[in-house]
């Protein structure tokens, strides 16, 4: 009888093992750690949070470091994806210890406003003649010939124009001094995360900004879209290169970037397109051509499709900018991975 339990028990045992070794991946945590923009924090971490709901074996986290310190960390191969708000330039390549060979695809557009405080005043707009004079200091009242052309059916006040630029390093600034480079004939400031502004007052970070606009009638400034509808601050309607008045939006943005599909590299800054908001920049989702465990890299790849596709209503919910169709096949042939 002692050997008959004996028997059983062993051969319970070995069903029981047989059946775990069977089925390692329905209990495998597939771990998944990025770094960089803080730009694409809310988006990621909205999208995370949907995606291990569908996909609970896979764990991706994200460390907001910004995005220099995530190309850093990523080409250092201390993390498996970075978020980004440019490209790898050429130095950060060349020294960088990383040999095997990197994707960058665009995932979100960012798009640029110029926010503003003039009471009663909701749909103001501003050719590129009149943005580029107030941001050199050409224009210092709101009371200009120029700016009463574009708003012929607005009273405006006789009042002094602040503008309120960023003080600390940031790449709002580095994209609104590419854009105004390119559209500013007078434009002598040249392009960074710093610039040197004709005149205005400084603030720090996108809630100083967004209260030194609040604190004073009259004060215009430069804001992601998403911020400044989280602030809930009127944005000016901008004229873009076509010569078309066009108001931010998620659609005008998504045609900007309609270019990107033939060049996933491509620079949108001031874009040529019928119908497209002037300010608006593809941010991009860094990834290895090759990972030591090729489940992690099936699992990057499944989770930008569908952050691409089926992840664009919360893009949109957060007020952000989802990639066209067109581009989203590119990118997702890019990755080898069926639309």
């Amino acid at each position: 009888m002692k050997h008959f339990w004996k028997v059983s028990i062993l051969f319970i045992l070995v069903v029981i093992f047989s059946w775990v070794a069977a089925t390692p991946a329905q209990n495998v945590q597939i771990k998944i750690t990025g770094g960089g923009s803080s730009f694409q924090a809310l988006l990621y971490e909205s999208w995370f949070e949907q995606y291990s709901r569908l996909n609970p074996t896979v764990d991706l986290s994200y460390q907001v470091i910004g995005s220099v310190a995530g190309i850093d960390r990523f080409l250092n191969q201390a993390i498996d994806f970075a978020g980004s708000d440019r490209l790898i330039n050429v130095k950060e390549r060349q020294r960088s210890p990383l040999r095997r060979e990197v994707i960058q695809i665009p995932i979100v557009g960012r798009m640029m406003v110029l926010a503003y405080n003039l009471p009663g005043i909701e749909n103001l707009r501003l050719s590129r003649s009149s943005y580029c004079a107030i941001v050199t200091g050409q224009i210092r009242n709101w009371s200009a010939r120029r700016i009463a052309q574009d708003n012929p059916n607005i009273r405006l006040p006789n009042l002094p124009i602040t503008f309120v630029f960023r003080a600390d390093g940031s790449l709002t600034t580095l994209v609104m001094s590419q854009h105004l480079e390119k559209a500013c004939p007078n434009w002598s400031s040249g392009v960074g995360l710093t610039v040197r502004w004709i005149r205005g007052i400084g603030a720090r970070g996108g809630e100083g900004t967004s209260a030194a606009i609040e604190q004073k009638p009259g004060a215009i400034g430069y804001f992601d879209y998403n911020i400044a509808r989280v602030f809930n601050l009127p944005s000016a309607t901008l004229q873009n290169q076509a010569g078309q008045f066009v108001a931010p939006s998620v659609a005008a943005a998504a045609i900007a970037l309609q270019s990107v599909e033939k060049d996933l590299s491509a620079t949108t800054i001031d874009p040529p397109e019928t119908g497209a908001y002037p300010i608006v920049v593809p941010t991009y989702f860094m990834l290895y051509e090759r990972y030591d465990d090729p489940a992690k890299a099936e699992a990057l790849k499944q989770f930008v499709q569908w952050a691409l596709q089926d992840g664009r209503t919360i893009a949109e919910k957060l007020n952000y900018v989802p990639l066209p169709d067109k581009v989203v096949e590119q990118v997702l042939k890019t990755l080898g991975v069926n639309p």
